[in-house]
């Protein structure tokens, strides 16, 4: 570890020692008006010096949940997509009719909700409703990346990537394309109306929708890091630019929000598009129960965090014997499907049809040639007791 002016080096334990040693009732604290200088962030661990990008990212972290609220200096309304702006009024008033926001002007809207502040915009405001170009003047690479990945990790897919989400004009629209990339891989035996809203009640879609939100309005848009999601053949991975700024666990036990950009939360939560409180944790972890037994994974380090969904469904044992009963006779994936009322193909293959032939439950009609078109699955009587 570096302290002190003349960086002296210690170890963790050596520090221990010292501040053991210390005479507290002579110990003095003075507040650092002018905020804590960015070299007293150079220790970060036990004999490592924090990188440059380590350093400006605890020094960002001085003014969580600030520094998106800050105005630009000659930045204003005209800077803002007409488009978006028509669009999410819409969307407000379909989402939340009740709302006192509907009553108001575009204008007295974007300063009621601190997109302007005295006519002038904030950086908030110009990411969620600015034009692209207007955006990039502050945020060179402005982009929100989603990759679509042929395996279950990058070392095993045979290609990078099979899509890749183009760039959007703000975050506004970026929440919508990436919220229908996200749930084409989740079978859903329903039609999302036209807020984004399931028109049935599954709570699965709504942890996934909570998850995207968060990581959009909680993100670190100054970090060099770019947030992205990365969709896995037997996962759904978010990873954002920024920490979050309390262990999950406490998110879990308080009813506390503390969103890194106020405004974006703001924005989000007044069509309903996010929890009124705290990170959404609750809402993600017991609506993806209704989809798998196994939980969500939630990661960060000192200037990202990672949220993972399993796509692996844990059949039970009377749903498996109900399939392998169907297919004594042998049967086409199709036939299964419609058996089962499944109706997304990928999702069937790795969370039923690919686990029941490991297990040995199925076996393949024409083995030596796996993808032939008249493939069938019949089953091999091996389903335990």
């Amino acid at each position: 570890m570096v302290c002190g002016a003349a960086q002296v080096t210690m170890t963790k334990q050596q520090l221990i020692q010292k501040l053991t040693d210390i005479e507290w009732e002579d110990f003095e604290v003075k507040l650092a008006k002018g905020g804590v200088p960015k070299s007293a962030w150079e220790s970060v661990s036990s004999d490592r010096r924090a990188t440059k990008e380590e350093i400006d990212t605890m020094y960002r972290n001085q003014s969580f949940g600030t520094k998106t609220s800050e105005t630009i200096d000659g930045f204003g309304a005209d800077d803002l997509s007409p488009i978006s702006l028509q669009q999410y009024k819409e969307y407000l008033q379909a989402a939340n009719p009740t709302s006192h926001y509907n009553k108001l002007s575009i204008e007295e809207f974007l300063h009621k909700v601190s997109v302007l502040v005295d006519g002038k915009l904030t950086y908030a405001g110009l990411l969620f409703f600015g034009k692209r170009e207007r955006i990039e003047r502050h945020f060179v690479d402005f982009r929100i990346d989603l990759f679509e990945i042929p395996g279950s990790s990058i070392t095993d897919a045979k290609v990078r990537y099979t899509y890749r989400l183009p760039e959007q004009e703000n975050l506004w629209d970026y929440f919508f394309i990436l919220f229908e990339r996200v749930t084409m891989r989740i079978d859903k035996p329903f039609k999302l109306d036209n807020t984004g809203f399931a028109k049935e009640d599954y709570p699965y879609i709504d942890a996934l929708r909570e998850a995207l939100v968060n990581m959009l309005m909680h993100a670190d848009y100054f970090s060099p890091i770019k947030s992205r999601v990365r969709i896995f053949n037997d996962k759904i991975e978010f990873f954002n630019a920024g920490a979050y700024p309390k262990p999950v666990e406490y998110f879990l036990q308080n009813d506390t929000s503390m969103p890194r950009n106020p405004i974006l939360a703001k924005l989000f939560r007044a069509i309903k598009l996010a929890e009124n409180a705290g990170y959404g944790f609750d809402k993600m972890i017991e609506g993806w129960k209704t989809y798998t037994s196994i939980p969500i994974l939630f990661q960060t380090e000192l200037d990202t965090s990672t949220t993972v969904f399993d796509l692996h469904v844990k059949t039970d044992q009377a749903n498996d014997q109900a399939i392998v009963e169907f297919c004594q006779t042998p049967k086409s994936a199709s036939e299964i499907m419609r058996f089962l009322g499944m109706s997304h193909k990928t999702y069937f293959r790795n969370t039923i049809l690919n686990p029941m032939l490991e297990q040995g439950l199925l076996e393949l009609t024409i083995p030596d040639r796996p993808k032939s078109p008249n493939q069938k699955y019949r089953s091999t009587g091996n389903l335990k007791e």
